[in-house]
């Protein structure tokens, strides 16, 4: 019994190594569906992308792109290069329950600022313009 308890204890470390670099898509926060975009630019898992955008299909042509990335290896290269470095800069700003603004900081370098705006449906953020 306690050589199990042991075996199992050794296991632990290894589980919470692994868990912690992997990225969970929850589409709660806006915040969180932005540091989907970045995540796939690190790691090149772009299938994560096309659960961003709007179901309904209102979201501008560069949100799209990002979103069509999970189909189409056409413009990854540019994507992972301008938003590899990519992070969030600042705060989450909420606007009338349906909206959101959270200003990001892009490129090759990290440095060009934007604002990534999002849309609630159905409980769930999902990219709209920037």
């Amino acid at each position: 019994m306690k050589k199990n308890i042991i075996i199992i204890l050794s296991f632990i470390p290894f589980f919470a190594v692994s868990q912690s670099k992997e990225f969970i898509l929850t589409s709660k926060t806006p915040a969180n569906v932005v540091k989907a975009i970045f995540y796939a630019a690190k790691t090149q898992e772009f299938q994560t992308l096309s659960e961003l955008c709007d179901p309904e299909g209102k979201g501008d042509g560069d949100t799209r792109m990002i979103c069509d990335l999970a189909y189409s290896d056409e413009e990854r290269e540019n994507f992972v290069k301008f938003f590899k470095n990519g992070k969030i800069s600042g705060s989450t700003i909420q606007t009338d329950g349906g909206g959101a603004s959270v200003p990001i900081l892009y490129g090759p370098n990290g440095e060009k600022e934007e604002t990534m705006n999002l849309i609630k449906r159905d409980g769930k953020w999902y990219l709209s313009s920037f």
